[in-house]
Formats: structure tokens, sequence, C-alpha cells
């Protein structure tokens, strides 16, 4: 009974039952050791509401099914997980032999509050000191009624039902009868449940695999009438509900999961459940894999290193942690048998494949297959003999070789390998202290010297080969030399050097030299000797080049090759192009020619040590003006001076453009004038017409007649201007004289005076009438009626608001003005006005 209790206890203690469960599914009581830390939540299926004497129902229950092996006194303590009164637990007993479908009246019950029944704790139970059979509900009783005596064989349902709180609750068994014993579980000394498997299940290193879980199954040992079945929970393991249906390949959820057995008896029904733990060892994560090996000599065998390929069959994980065997079939790497040697050499041609067995170090039988791959690799092709012919450019045998033309020369498939360089063998086989200026490597020994090429294909796969380097004299004569002249051709107006050379000439006289000896050559042109050694950045059109890389002089260098092997016979400096400067001068000249007068134009350089020839003309006309530094002109135009260098013939033509300007003339009709007599706009301005003033270009001024004159400006039009005389003035802006000047009024008739003798307004009179600009005017104002109020010369005072010295009323008045200038031109005007009496 020790061990059932042990057991039993663990089951509960490591997570709590909970539920409600009903009478259909009760929880079978067996031993006599009691439960512990028990939950309960929900009423489940409502089946005590009528079967009972103290008024109650189901709120959060749990059903024990009793079975008595051994009579006596049938009684029970139980004692809520927390200590607080205010826990109130209530059970019902039904029986004896009740069943679900007929479970009669309870015939123990206790609905005792025990707040309300002021007890000192919150226990309850049957006791064998206590004599009543139920109690309750609220304050009745004291929780506790009496035990019942019960006979072998006989079946009790005790129901548990927390209606206040939510503690978990503990049971124990107070009484002298006896329950059926709950089966064993038999685990050998030295033995253990807990089962283990590799994680040999792709993707290997997700801690799952399958188990069998039924290996356990000899924990039942020789018991009889005892099953055994497998759950995932304790819950369901104590309600038998759920179990695993496929215990032989459960595929666990976690590592370290716990599962759990349950052990029944078939005809008592009690049980006992005991927990185990699926662990997952790592097994070795590997994949499919290529070994490739370079074939040296290209033959299809190679002899393979297998270990070397350890590291790249293991996805995840130290190859340090394994065990690896290499096997012919995949039968021998299963079995681990007839493994290979770790040096092994191909028997299928090209590629072979073999079978890869890796064990767990620390857990021998965590092992996994895979397939390899042995793949010999193609070495590069190469030439048997390379060799590099370059001309020296002075006597010295020492010159500068472009190795990246070796290239072609090692192998056919250069454009797809990888080629580098070196001054040794050891150098090269180490890949150490490459040649890094391959486009113009100078030789270290004089006439022939060897380096080392390094030739990787896209395998990495290498060889190495040697290059001879050979330096040969130039077969083209030192003192064959062409020189080319001409002139500047001021690209975009600029004097930078540069013109266009046609050296083609060359071509042909260094051909001849070499079919005389019966060579076939290829010609080719650069602009400095490196470029010739390097062979880069060739000349590509020699009747066309431009020394855009060196203005003034450009030195072209020529490299003769052979058609046949590429090999240099000549090479150096045989042609000189030189750029003449032109003429860089200025032409000092006006902008601008007053009509009548004479400007000189004049030639201006910084330098005039050379000898020049000058020529002036108008410009897009053959004929010359002048042949002097200077000339003298009257007319305006454009013009143009060639200046021409006798020493080189080279000559540059610039033009000059020179304006015509001249002094203004304006006259009366030349302005308009806005003021009272001319606009009803209340406008006071001058406008001045410059379509008539002349050829230049014009600034103006006006001046007022008390002598206040207005700064010039290019604007011809003067606004807000006050009544009165005004002179305006217009001059040339280069200074063409004379000035123009004419004099114009701005006349302001009165809309209103109030002529009440307070000094302001009490005349009405036109204003800015100036006396001599006309030689005569006269007004007439009228009333509405016609009468005339006042008649008199513009020139006089003005109407002062009376007739006959008697005051006019306020009133609107009309005028009438009749005016002859000094050329006898007459103008009239009219209009009104109001007189303000106050």
């Amino acid at each position: 009974m020790k061990i059932r209790f042990l057991i039993f206890l663990f089951a509960f203690i490591t997570k709590a039952l909970c539920g409600q469960n009903d009478c259909s599914m009760p929880l079978v009581v067996c031993g006599n050791e009691g439960f512990n830390n028990i939950e309960v939540s929900g009423p489940g299926i409502q089946e005590l509401s009528g079967t009972n004497s103290c008024t109650s129902q189901e709120h959060n229950s749990l059903w024990f099914d009793v079975t008595i092996k051994n009579g006596g006194k049938l009684a029970f303590t139980l004692k809520p997980k927390s200590t607080d009164i205010n826990e109130d637990f209530d059970f019902f007993v039904f029986g004896p032999n009740a069943n679900c479908a007929n479970l009669g009246q309870a015939i123990r019950c206790s609905t005792t509050n025990p707040v309300a029944a002021r007890l000192s704790n919150n226990h309850t139970g049957m006791s064998i000191a206590a004599s009543d059979s139920s109690e309750g509900p609220g304050a009745n009783g004291d929780s506790f009624v009496s035990s019942i005596d019960v006979k072998a064989g006989e079946r009790y349902f005790i129901v548990i039902d927390r209606p206040i709180g939510s503690s978990n609750f503990t049971i124990d068994w107070t009484g002298t009868a006896e329950f059926n014993d709950a089966p064993e579980v038999k685990i050998p000394s030295g033995s253990t449940i807990d089962l283990e498997e590799c994680d040999n299940k792709a993707p290997f290193d997700d801690l799952i695999a399958v188990f069998d879980l039924t290996k356990n199954n000899f924990v039942l040992g020789n018991q009889n009438n005892v099953g055994i079945s497998y759950y995932e929970n304790n819950t369901d393991a104590n309600t038998g509900v759920n179990p695993i249906s496929t215990p032989n390949s459960f595929v666990n959820s976690s590592n370290n999961q716990k599962i759990y057995a349950r052990l029944e008896n078939t005809i008592t029904g009690c049980y006992v459940v005991s927990s185990f733990s699926l662990k997952v060892l790592n097994g070795a994560n590997i994949q499919e894999a290529s070994l490739e090996v370079c074939d040296q000599d290209n033959d299809g065998f190679v002899n393979f290193s297998l270990n070397d390929i350890n590291a790249t069959v293991l996805v995840s994980g130290s190859p340090s942690d394994y065990n690896f065997s290499y096997h012919l079939t995949e039968v021998d790497a299963r079995n681990n048998e007839r493994s290979l040697r770790n040096r092994y050499t191909n028997a299928t041609q090209n590629e072979q494949e073999v079978y890869v067995r890796v064990e767990n170090k620390t857990n021998s039988f965590c092992s996994n297959i895979s397939k390899v791959k042995l793949v010999t690799v193609p070495t590069p092709k190469l030439s048997n003999i390379v060799e590099l012919v370059q001309c020296d450019d002075d006597i010295d045998a020492i010159t500068f070789f472009n190795l990246e033309e070796a290239k072609s020369k090692i192998s056919t498939n250069h454009k797809n390998e990888r080629i580098t360089f070196y001054e040794s063998l050891v150098n090269a086989q180490n890949n150490v202290n490459q040649i890094i200026n391959t486009m113009a490597y100078k030789n270290r020994i004089p006439s022939t010297a060897n380096i080392w090429s390094r030739i990787e294909n896209q395998k990495e796969c290498y060889k190495i080969k040697e290059i001879t380097l050979k330096v040969s004299t130039t077969s083209i004569p030192a003192n064959f030399l062409r020189e080319f002249e001409s002139c500047d051709d001021l690209e975009n107006n600029n004097l930078n050097g540069v013109s266009t050379f046609d050296f083609s000439s060359v071509d042909g006289e260094i051909k001849r030299m070499f079919e005389n000896i019966n060579q076939q050559v290829i010609i080719s042109y650069y602009e400095s000797q490196s470029d010739a050694l390097s062979e880069v950045n060739v000349i590509k059109n020699i009747s066309s080049y431009r020394n855009v890389n060196s203005p003034y002089q450009q030195k072209v260098y020529v490299r003769v090759d052979s058609k046949i092997n590429n090999d240099c016979l000549g090479l150096g400096h045989h042609v000189t192009l030189t750029v003449n400067p032109l003429p860089d001068f200025t032409i000092t000249a006006p902008a601008f020619l007053c009509q009548n007068s004479f400007v000189t134009l004049k030639f201006d350089i910084v330098n005039d040590s050379l000898n020049y020839t000058y020529k002036w003309r108008h410009k897009g006309i053959s004929s010359v003006l002048g042949v002097n530094k200077q000339l003298m002109i009257s007319d305006a135009g454009e013009y143009e001076l060639t200046v021409t260098n006798s020493l080189t013939g080279c000559n540059r033509v610039k033009y000059v453009v020179v304006g015509l300007s001249g002094s203004p003339t304006v006259n009366k009709n030349d302005i308009l004038i806005y003021d009272d007599l001319t606009s009803t706009l209340n406008e006071y301005k001058v406008v001045v017409k410059k379509e008539n003033l002349g050829v230049g270009n014009y600034e103006f001024s006006i001046k007022s007649e008390e002598g206040v004159q207005r700064p010039f400006q290019l604007n011809s039009e003067f606004e807000n201007l006050e009544s009165g005389k005004y002179k305006l003035i217009i001059r040339d802006v280069i200074g063409c004289q004379p000035n123009a000047e004419i004099d114009f009024n701005i006349l302001r008739l009165p809309r209103f005076f109030t002529p009440n003798n307070d000094g302001e307004n009490d005349i009405w009179v036109v204003k800015g009438l100036d006396q001599a600009l006309y030689k005569r005017g006269e007004v007439i104002v009228v009333d509405r009626l016609g009468n005339v109020m006042y008649n008199d010369s513009v020139f006089e005072l003005g109407w002062d608001g009376k007739l006959k010295g008697k005051r006019m009323p306020s009133d609107d008045y009309w005028f009438f003005m009749r005016l002859t200038d000094k050329l006898d031109n007459n103008y009239k005007y009219e209009g009104h006005f109001s007189l303000l009496r106050r």
C-alpha cells in the first residue's frame, strides 16, 4: 500500500486534478490514503437537484466512486486548501449500490455554511462521533454528519460541491472501511521508464521524434485484469478520457515532454497514474554532399581524402561530436560494415557515389546515413611553351612587359580562368606575392628572364606554367622621325593647343621597311611609351587624330608586332605632332559711335614681338579697309580683323560690333500730358513717346519751375505731378550731344472752392497756366440758368464767388475756357465745379 500511495500522490501533486466530472465519469477511490489538492470547477450536468434533503444542487462539483472491499465505518474529513472561513464546501452520499440512472435520495448530506453557523474552521465530512444524517443549509449544523456502516461489495457515490469560494481541497478517509487496491507500477531495480529517441527525422534540429510508448508496457508485470493506456496530461489520465490513440508511433510536441500511464483494474476500476519523460537526443543533422578534387592528369581518377567532406555532410553541430565512416553501399553503412579507408581512389571514372554513416559519439545508437558524390574536376589544359617577346626601349635589355598578353598563349580557355603571375615557382604554388602590375612588368634579368603563372578554373583547380620573357632590339632606325605641324583649331573658340592631324603616311613607310625583310607586321600607335610597351590605349584613327592629352606638342610612339606570334619587332618615338598657336589678341573699340563722328578700332596683344600682318574688313565683305594695327571709322556696323603670324602662317579672325547713337530731338507731339484739361481720370503725369527721339538709347529727367530736377531715368514716364510749369530733359546714355529740352504745363481745375476769406480755396482759378506758353485766353463761369457769373482772362486772379459784389449761393457752376498758344493753336475746355459756403 505504501508504494501505491506514493505513486498516486505524485500524480496529483504534479498537476492538480480539475473538473466537474459528472456521475458517469467519477473518480474511482482505491486504497485508503486520500486525495490531495483537488480542484473543482463548474457544475457539469445538474444531477443533485431534488435528490437530497439539504435543498442544494451542483455549483462546482466532483464525483467519487467508492466500492467497499472490507466492511466497516465509511467516514472522511474534507479540508479546503484555504483556511478562509468563507470557503464553503458541501457533500452528498448516494447508495448503497446506487447507479447514475437511479441515484435515489442522498443518505448523507451537509450544506452548512461555516460563516452562518459561526464555526471555527471550514472543514466538513462524515464523522463516527456525529449523529445526524443531514444538516443545512446555512446556519443549521456543524458541517459534520454521521458515518455509514458499510459492507464488502457495496458501492457508493460521494459528490463534493463548492458553492462559495475558489479553493482546492484535500480529503482524508478516517473510517475503518477499506477500498479495493489500485494496480502497482512494477519497475525493476536499476531500470527507468523514461524513453529516449534520436532526432533522425527532417528537419533534424527541432527535437521532434517518433516514440513507441508501448515499450513501457512492462510495468504491468504479471498482474491479472490490469490494462494500461497513455495520456498527454494528468487530468485526462485520472479521468480516463482522450487516451493516446497510436501509442506505438507517438510524435512528441516538445523535448522532455511528460506522458502519463494509467494502469487500471478492469474489474474494480481502481487505477494508478505514473508519469515518464520523452527525451529527444540530437542525432546527426546531415545532408547529401559532393567532394570535388582536382584531377591533375585529367584521367578521371583521383585519390580522395574522405574525411575532408565531414564538415560539409554535417548541417549543424561540430564534426568532433560525431564518428564518420564511409561505405560503398547503403546496406554496409546502415550495418556499419566494410568501411573504406580515408585515402580512397574512385573506382568509377570521373564520378562515384558512396555512403557516409554519422554516429553521435555520446549516443552511438543515434546514427544517420547520407549519399556522398566523389567528383574528379579537370584542371586547366596549357600550352607546352609560352614566350613573350618585347622590344627594348633603350639599350639595357630591360623593358616593360604586358603579362596580360601571355594569357591567350597559356590557355585557349583563358577567358573562363583566373591567371595570376609570380616571380618564383614557390610563390605560384603557395599563391603569395603575386605580381600586381601585370600591364607593365619590368624584367629583373636582362635579355631573358622567367616568371611563373598560376591558372585556376572556376572550380579553383590550378596548374603552374613557366613563362619566358625575352627582350629584343627595335628594328626601326633610331633616326626615323616624322614631324607634323598644324595650327590650333580653336575648339569651342578656345586656344587650347589642340588640332587635328593625319599621320597615316607613316604607316606605309614603316610597312615597307619590314616588307623588305619578308616580315608581316601589325603597326600600332600610342600616346606614351608605357602604353606602347603595355599595348593599351592604342590610337585608333591616325588620319584624324586630335592631341587632346598633350596640347601644343605630342610625341607618338610606334609599335611593330609580328602577325605570326605577336612578338615585338620595333618600338619607339617616331612621330612628333606640333600645334602652332594662333595670335591671341583683342580689339579695343567703343560700343557706340555718335552720328557724324569718328572712332578708332585698335589691335591689342600681350606679346607684340612676333611678326604679324593685319587686315580690317566689314564682316562678310572681301574688300580690305586697312592693314595697320588701327582703323578709324565713321560708320556703325560689324568689323573683322584677321591677324596672321608671318612665321607659321597661322591666323585668327575676331569681330567687333560698333553701334550707332546720337543726340535726341523732341517736339510737342512727342509728349503726352495728362491733367484736368486732357483727362477725366484725375491723372497728373507726362509720358514721352520714344519712337521719334533718335537712334540712340536715352534717359529722361524733368525740372520744375522752382528749379527742382529729378534724377535721370530710363523710364520715359513721370507720374503724380503737381500743377505748374515743367521742363523735360532728354539725353543720350553714351553722351552724344546736345541734349533735348521742351517745356510743358500741368493744369489743374479745382472741383470746388470755399470763398469764406480763411485763406484757403477762396478763389476759383486755373492752376499751373503759364502765360509764356499761351498768348491769350478767357474763361466764363455761369450758373444753372446760364447767367454769367464771371468773364475774364484766364491769366487774371480768378472768380471770388461774387457777382457785382453780391455773394453767390452754394451750388454747382459751369465754366467755358478758350486758349491760344504761341503757335496759334486753339484749345477749348469746359466743365463744372461746386461753390461751398460754410
